[in-house]
């Protein structure tokens, strides 16, 4: 994989993961609002029961209602609004809903007097109206808990969809992770085994290195042991150079005598033209001088000899000079070449030092950013797996609260249908009063 898909792929993975924990935060700051308003909602609540409570409790109920002008009835057990306008006319019985008397109480006092089985004694000593009023809170009071459990059901609904829906966003994105983490894990074996193969290579540079070192300390040995041969050479040579000064002197000197030979030679001749006539009388001295003279021819032929001798030599001095020259211009040219093959040799064990850096150096980078980003994923799936857990036990509680309200429900439902049968009497006998009053 190149750097740019690796780049591209964090980027995706970044981008996910802050949808998730913008959906979340906008989701904890919904519940919070939720759980803000029920609150208040139930302050509200205990904050407008506790006077209807008190009265209830003190046996102060006092229902609102239109009582007829006879107060001598024994069943009126609170006294007539209107004081001193009594009239002849009989008047309508009509019961008023009072939103402050605590419903609540109302039905528990109710379950009570069945429990102790007083209901026939409550029922003389209690009025149609106030049992008409009673019924009616009961009533009310029911259809409020169906309306309110019923917005509780849809609501819970609600929430279930939403928590199913995000646990198959949390379960599709698990899903996504894991492949992107296989993914990574392929990448990971791909990498590791490039790295293996620059490992090798890596070794296969350092011998050959080694090899080249040790050829390098060859040839400086090399070097060193030529070194010291030119300058053998060169002693040699400043040797022959004073040797063949030596014989240059003496050839100088043996030219002087050559050519004072050939001036003698020629006094000689013109002696011996002059002295033709007087041959006789020098025959002696002839012979004399034609011993020496031959004397010296052999010296000469001796000296020529010599200067021929002189000049091989020379020559093959020269010959040996130019021989050397050769030989130190190839050593010359061998130590440039090897000088040359030094500095490339050393140019590439430093550009292959600074690439295995740089290849040691991208292997890190890229284990710490896969060890931060196995973390990252981790902590996410840690934090996933404790956020279903809690959607669990919330899902439980408010599974088991919806069930208990719905028992509660039925029981009032049971305890409506019981007190509508009771009061259905009471009622036919409320409606025969008021036609009879009022007709």
């Amino acid at each position: 994989m190149d750097r740019s898909s690796l780049a591209q792929r964090r980027k995706q993975i970044r981008e996910k993961e802050n949808d998730i924990s913008k959906t979340n935060s906008s989701e904890k700051a919904i519940k919070k609002n939720k759980i803000v308003k029920g609150k208040e909602t139930t302050r509200s609540i205990a904050n407008k029961d506790p006077p209807s409570a008190t009265t209830l409790r003190k046996g102060e109920y006092e229902p609102q209602s239109v009582v007829p002008s006879n107060t001598n009835s024994p069943q009126a057990p609170f006294p007539s609004p209107l004081k001193g306008n009594f009239s002849s006319k009989p008047v309508k019985v009509t019961t008023a809903y009072n939103p402050e008397i605590n419903a609540e109480l109302v039905v528990h006092k109710l379950l009570q007097r069945s429990q102790f089985r007083d209901v026939e004694e409550y029922l003389q000593s209690v009025t149609k109206p106030d049992l008409f009023q009673q019924a009616l809170v009961v009533a009310t009071h029911v259809q409020e808990l169906k309306k309110k459990h019923a917005e509780d059901l849809e609501t819970l609904d609600q929430e279930l969809d939403q928590y199913q829906e995000k646990y198959r966003s949390v379960t599709s994105n698990l899903a996504e992770r894991k492949q992107i983490y296989e993914e990574q894990e392929k990448e990971k074996t791909e990498l590791c085994e490039r790295l293996e193969r620059a490992k090798e290579e890596i070794q296969s540079l350092v011998s050959t290195i080694r090899e080249h070192k040790n050829k390098f300390k060859s040839l400086e040995q090399t070097k060193q042991e030529q070194v010291q041969i030119i300058e053998e050479m060169s002693e040699i040579r400043r040797r022959q150079e004073e040797q063949l000064n030596v014989v240059e002197k003496e050839n100088e000197q043996v030219l002087r005598f050559a050519k004072e030979l050939q001036e003698q030679h020629t006094k000689l001749q013109a002696q011996m033209t002059m002295i033709e006539r007087d041959c006789k009388r020098f025959e002696a001295e002839l012979q004399e001088e034609q011993e020496t003279n031959s004397k010296l021819t052999v010296k000469i032929e001796q000296k020529d000899q010599i200067l021929e001798w002189m000049s091989s030599e020379l020559e093959d001095a020269r010959t040996q000079m130019s021989t050397l020259q050769g030989q130190i211009q190839l050593e010359t040219i061998s130590r440039h070449s090897v000088t040359q093959e030094r500095d490339r040799l050393q140019q590439q064990y430093q550009m292959d030092r600074q690439d295995w850096k740089s290849t040691q150096e991208h292997r890190y980078t890229l284990e710490k950013r896969k060890a931060d980003e196995f973390r990252k994923m981790d902590l996410e799936l840690r934090r996933l797996s404790q956020a279903l857990s809690r959607m669990r036990i919330e899902w439980e509680s408010e599974k088991s609260q919806r069930e208990k309200s719905e028992d509660r429900l039925q029981e009032l439902e049971i305890f409506f249908d019981v007190c509508h049968v009771d009061t259905e009497p009471l009622h036919y006998e409320l409606h025969d009063d008021d036609y009879f009053y009022g007709g």
